[in-house]
């Protein structure tokens, strides 16, 4: 597909699907939102009630910031869909998580030209990510998942970035003192902040014991961003039967299950009185750079925004 899409902005269309970074996750979802309201509009429908699309900053590496600031705005809506991608599913339980950052530092100094021994960060650094691959094997990897996911979906302990020194040879041409890693660490509904960060730590602080590097100088552990919690949806709730509905008038197969991304829904009812359900398109690759969206799912979402507007809202 790189070879095909060579620019990840160029939104080019092949066999049904929309190429670019965001296509899928979520200018499709959140473009959906704003078709279905035209749509009520251009149709001159009369609802009883009030229908918002809304479009918000900071839902993954802010921390959640706008969507809170919408649900203190508006605490009162009785339902939203979210507008993530779920292949079309509905989404009634995701799971949470945070990034973090584990930071190394060498005493002494840096450089080349000197008789004193000079440090080696990046030798830690490995050791670290050898414990980071360890705990997301086998730990993570044993956690068995609450019955609204696939039996073989589990948590995920994701590595972004190893870095130490300059971005390239020229630019540092000596030994750096300190380096990190950033890593994104996944927890489920059940799960709270506290919970995760202690087992998380407990874990690391056994596994890097055996080594003398770190009796004196223990890596720095510390979130960059706020903890995102795991959401569950009220199945019982009213909207979800206009959903329901929505899907059999479109003759689309409709499943509800858990999806496994991480995201803004917990602040729906954790800082307002919001219930909150998950739809969003078809697509593969979210943040990557053959990341593609399924053009009819996109079409098909506005209808069932449309529908269940329409059947909830009278």
């Amino acid at each position: 597909k790189w070879n095909v899409f060579p620019d990840p902005f160029s939104g080019k269309i092949k066999e049904g699907k929309m190429y670019g970074r965001g296509s899928m996750d979520m200018k499709a979802g959140t473009l959906a939102g704003f078709y279905a309201l035209k749509c009520i509009h251009d149709l001159k429908i009369r609802l009883k009630g009030d229908v918002y699309a809304e479009s918000v900053v900071d839902e993954e590496n802010g921390g959640v910031n706008g969507t809170i600031a919408s649900r203190l705005r508006y605490p009162d809506i009785d339902f939203a869909i979210l507008a993530e991608s779920t292949n079309l599913n509905a989404g009634i339980e995701t799971i949470g998580g945070s990034d973090w950052i584990a930071e190394v530092l060498e005493e002494g100094p840096g450089g080349i030209g000197t008789e004193s021994e000079l440090p080696n960060p990046i030798y830690k650094l490995a050791k670290v990510a050898i414990a980071l691959q360890k705990y997301d094997k086998e730990v993570l990897g044993n956690i068995a998942p609450p019955v609204t996911y696939d039996k073989d979906m589990r948590l995920r302990l994701l590595t972004y970035q190893f870095y130490s020194g300059g971005s390239n040879y020229l630019e540092s041409g000596s030994v750096p003192i300190k380096g990190h890693i950033y890593f994104w660490l996944e927890a489920f509904e059940y799960m709270s902040e506290d919970h995760v960060g202690q087992e998380f730590m407990k874990f690391m602080e056994n596994e890097l014991a055996i080594y003398d590097d770190f009796k004196d100088s223990f890596p720095k552990f510390e979130t960059v961003i706020r903890f995102l919690y795991g959401h569950k949806t009220d199945v019982a709730h009213p909207a979800m039967n206009s959903i329901r509905k929505a899907y059999s008038k479109l003759n689309l197969n409709y499943r509800e299950k858990g999806i496994p991304l991480a995201m803004d829904a917990f602040a729906f009812k954790k800082v307002s009185n919001t219930e909150v359900v998950v739809i969003g398109p078809k697509g593969e690759n979210p943040h990557g750079v053959d990341e593609c969206v399924d053009i009819d799912s996109f079409l098909n979402l506005i209808k069932i925004m449309v529908l269940t507007a329409i059947d909830y809202c009278g």
